[in-house]
């Protein structure tokens, strides 16, 4: 019996770790998609600003909003689990 609780307390400590190194990898991909996105904003008003078609770098600016997007909500579904696994 003592054998099988330490192997569920190991094994809770073990997805806990794992959901926190997810939030990590998650928040640190979120900053990294924030700065293409700034870095596209920029590419997109140089064109614009002098007339020229900016059509490819909008429809990746669209992609990198949709992840951004998905991103953020993965990170959302991550905080109910880390509560849920640490009571």
């Amino acid at each position: 019996m003592a054998l099988v609780l330490r192997r569920a307390l190991s094994l809770k400590e073990e997805l806990m770790w794992d959901v926190t190194s997810d939030r990590v990898r998650i928040t640190e991909r979120i900053a990294y998609t924030e700065n293409k996105i700034g870095k596209l904003q920029q590419l997109v008003a140089r064109p614009k600003a002098e007339g020229s078609d900016a059509t490819q770098t909008e429809d990746l600016l669209v992609v990198a909003k949709g992840a951004l997007t998905h991103l953020q909500t993965y990170q959302s579904e991550l905080r109910p689990r880390r509560w849920i696994l640490s009571r």
